[in-house]
Formats: C-alpha cells, sequence, structure tokens
C-alpha cells in the first residue's frame, strides 16, 4: 500500500472513529431527553389531574383527557379500585400495576412498559385529601411519538457523520497526495543527488519535509567538501612525496656508479639519511592532518600544563636556532574543554611555526575573556602578508618567505582547533613579527 493510501485510510478511520465518539452518545442524549420530555409532560398532566380532583371531584377528569387524546387517564380510589371507565380503554392493562400500588403508598411513579404490543410509559400520582390518600391518577401515553423522533434524530445524525466523513476522507486524500507527491519529488531529487552532489534539492515551506530537503542539502555540501578535501590532500601528498623519494633514488643511482672507496658515497648516505627523516615528518603530520577533522571525547585540560608540555617539544629547535621562548603571563586555574593532546598539538605548531621564522624570540600568554582561555603566541620575525595570511591554513600552503616545511603545522592546528569549537587566527604584531591567537572554550 503506498504512503498516500495509507494516509488516506488512516485519517478515515481517525474521521470515523472521532465520528462514533461524538455523535453517538449525542444520540443516545438526545433520546434520553425526548424521553424526559414526555416523562415530564405526563407528570404535568398528573399533576393538573390531582389538583383539580382535590377541588372540582372526580367527574373533572373526564373533560380534561379526551377520548383521543395522546394521555389517557384513570381514576382510582383509595384502595385501587376504578371509580370510572378509563379515557382510552386500550391504553392501560387490567391487573395491579407497581406504579399504582407505589402510588397508594403515597409516592408518584412512572415506568416503561409494553401493553398489546406497544410501548407506553405510565404514571400514576396519589390525591391526597387531608393527609389521606383518596385516590389515585393513573395515566398512560404511547411512546411510538418520541420513537419516531428518535428515529429523525438518528438519521440526521447519520447524515451529517456521513457527509462529514465523506468531507475528512477527501481532505485526507488531497492532504495526502500532496504530501506524497512531495516526498515523491524529493525522492526523486534525491536519487540525482546520487549521481551528482552538485544537484540542490528543492525547499518550499516550512514543514518536516521542507527541514528534510534542506538537511539533504547540507549533507551533500558537507560531503562534497570532504571529497574536494580529500582530492586535494591526495593530489599534495603525492606532490610532496614525490621529491624526496626522487632525490634518495637518483642518490642510489650515484652511489651505485660510485667506488666503494669514492668520498661522495658517504656525502650521498648523508642526504638519504636527511631525505627519509623529511619523509618521516611528513607522514607524520600527514596522518595528523587526517585525524584533526575527528570529533574525540571533551575533558578538561590545564592551560599551563599545554603550554610546557608544547614548549618542552620544541625546546631542541628553539635551542638550535638561538631562539628564547618565555611565557609572559601564567594561569595556574585556566583549564579548557578539550579532547586529550589536542590543545597541546594546537599549542606545539604555532610555537614550532614561530620558532622557525622568528629571529630572536617567541613570547606565549595566557588571559581570559568572556568565557573562554586566550593563548597568544608572538614573535619578532618578518610577519606574514594579507594574501599568505588569508591561505596560511590552508594544507601545504607555503608562503614565499617560508622556510624549510610541508605547509601542514597551521593546517592541522586549524582543523583541531575547529573539531573541538575553538579558534585560531594570525595577526599582525604591534611591534612587528606575527601574532597566532587561539581562543578555546572554558572549561
Amino acid at each position: 500500500m503506498k504512503l498516500r493510501e495509507q494516509l488516506s485510510f488512516g485519517f478515515g478511520v481517525f474521521a470515523a472513529t472521532l465520528l462514533v465518539a461524538v455523535l453517538f452518545p449525542l444520540g443516545v442524549l438526545l433520546s434520553r431527553e425526548h424521553l424526559d420530555s414526555l416523562r415530564t409532560e405526563v407528570l404535568h398532566s398528573g399533576e393538573a389531574a390531582a389538583n383539580a380532583w382535590q377541588h372540582e371531584g372526580v367527574a373533572s377528569l373526564q373533560s380534561r383527557f379526551a377520548p383521543v387524546g395522546k394521555i389517557a387517564v384513570w381514576a382510582l380510589n383509595g384502595r385501587g379500585v376504578p371509580l370510572a371507565p378509563p379515557s382510552q380503554p386500550d391504553a392501560f392493562a387490567s391487573g395491579r400495576a407497581p406504579e399504582v400500588t407505589s402510588a397508594l403508598n403515597g409516592v408518584s411513579q412512572s415506568v416503561v412498559r409494553r401493553v398489546d404490543g406497544e410501548s407506553r410509559l405510565f404514571a400514576a400520582l396519589p390525591v391526597v385529601l387531608n393527609g389521606d390518600v383518596e385516590g389515585v391518577v393513573w395515566l398512560s401515553a404511547p411512546l411510538r411519538p418520541v420513537t419516531q423522533l428518535n428515529n429523525r434524530t438518528w438519521e440526521v445524525l447519520g447524515t451529517v457523520g456521513a457527509i462529514v466523513l465523506v468531507l475528512a476522507v477527501v481532505s485526507g486524500w488531497a492532504l495526502a497526495r500532496r504530501l506524497s507527491r512531495r516526498l515523491g519529488n524529493l525522492a526523486d531529487a534525491a536519487h540525482r543527488l546520487g549521481d551528482d552532489l552538485s544537484t540542490q534539492l528543492p525547499v518550499h515551506g516550512r514543514d518536516e519535509v521542507a527541514e528534510l530537503a534542506e538537511a539533504l542539502n547540507v549533507m551533500a555540501s558537507r560531503i562534497r567538501a570532504t571529497l574536494e578535501r580529500q582530492t586535494e590532500f591526495v593530489a599534495a601528498a603525492s606532490h610532496q612525496l614525490r621529491t624526496p623519494l626522487t632525490a634518495i633514488r637518483l642518490r642510489v643511482d650515484e652511489i651505485r656508479s660510485l667506488g666503494p672507496d669514492d668520498p661522495l658515497s658517504a656525502e650521498y648516505l648523508d642526504e638519504m639519511g636527511d631525505q627519509v627523516e623529511r619523509l618521516e615528518r611528513l607522514s607524520i603530520q600527514l596522518l595528523g592532518l587526517l585525524s584533526a577533522d575527528t570529533t574525540h571525547t571533551q575533558s578538561s585540560v590545564p592551560v599551563d600544563g599545554a603550554v610546557a608540555d608544547a614548549i618542552q617539544s620544541v625546546a631542541p629547535l628553539a635551542h638550535r636556532r638561538g631562539v628564547r621562548i618565555d611565557v609572559k603571563t601564567k594561569d595556574p586555574d585556566a583549564h579548557v574543554n578539550a579532547p586529550a593532546g589536542a590543545l597541546e598539538q594546537v599549542l606545539l605548531n604555532l610555537i614550532d611555526n614561530a620558532v622557525k621564522y622568528t629571529t630572536s624570540y617567541v613570547v606565549v600568554d595566557v588571559s581570559r575573556a568572556n568565557g573562554s582561555i586566550e593563548i597568544t603566541v608572538a614573535d619578532d620575525g618578518p610577519g606574514v602578508g594579507a594574501e599568505a595570511r588569508s591561505r596560511a591554513f590552508d594544507a601545504f600552503y607555503k608562503g614565499p618567505a617560508t622556510g624549510p616545511g610541508f605547509g601542514l603545522g597551521l593546517a592541522i592546528a586549524k582543523r583541531i582547533s575547529d573539531a573541538s569549537s575553538a579558534a585560531v587566527t594570525l595577526e599582525d604584531g604591534e611591534g612587528g613579527g606575527t601574532l597566532a591567537r587561539v581562543r578555546w572554550p572554558a572549561h
């Protein structure tokens, strides 16, 4: 069964159930109301007859109830013996009725029962004179008018229910048709999206179908970005790996052509060792770049400890280049929410980058700002131009004034920061050089 048929059937069943739940109790209530109206009319007539009996005598009853009227009457004395024939003989059954017995005891009563195949309402009211029951006014009325009125009521309710049910089914079918058509169009567009990720699904309205289309568009955009990033990574990695591998292959060929005691052999072996070391560093950074987008469980990380670990890792390079690394401000209570090792890796890449391009010193500063911990890494190097700064966080990008490296350190720092809801930027330093700023959510 298609979605349109399922929705139409479900809507029809719901509408039918709702109509039955509303119209059936209403019909029962109206039927009881009709019977109560007849009962009230009969009892009022009986009370009027009892008052007339008390003031005008029993003969006055004959003039109040015609032989062909809707309500028949029979006057009984205080022992239940008829005082005169009933106004309609066929309206009463022979024998003592329970309502008459109740009236002889001073209590009015009304009941419904069948007489000669016809349902009738019987009521008996006592006639009290000087505190004693002197007689009984026994009344009878047919239920046929009430039955006819009830039948008409059920017919009207049934007609109304049928019309409402038809309208509900038609409305449900139209709504289901519209919804299924929109979902069908969305499914067709999703199939096209599977073949071409640049396809944009149509977004109409503000309902759940529109939200689904928008979510699919966002998903496709993210997939496209991921595929483009992978393509860029593969192309750049191939280019970066080709250079040292070519150099090693050339030196190996040259060593083979040299004699065992040739002094160039040792020189070429040293160069090959440097190239292998370069390949090792490149592979480590490539793995770091691949894992930088992955979100890990976060925990509280002390900022001062992360700064100290990063500086300790860069210390050998700084010592070899004669660069001093100072921590301007410490905050022992500063903690951030970060995956294990994420903050240390970001700071390591930023400080390592600053040490490579500075002339004498690097300054690390820790401060608090608007619920975040801000860490800056400043150097006195040549600085970064506006064009280079706009591309500094791209993978494998190397500015015109950069030294040896692969252009991955800042890209890794940026991706780790993004995955941790942090932000890293590059700015011009106040006294020259470059200022790297990291803003990380505080714990």
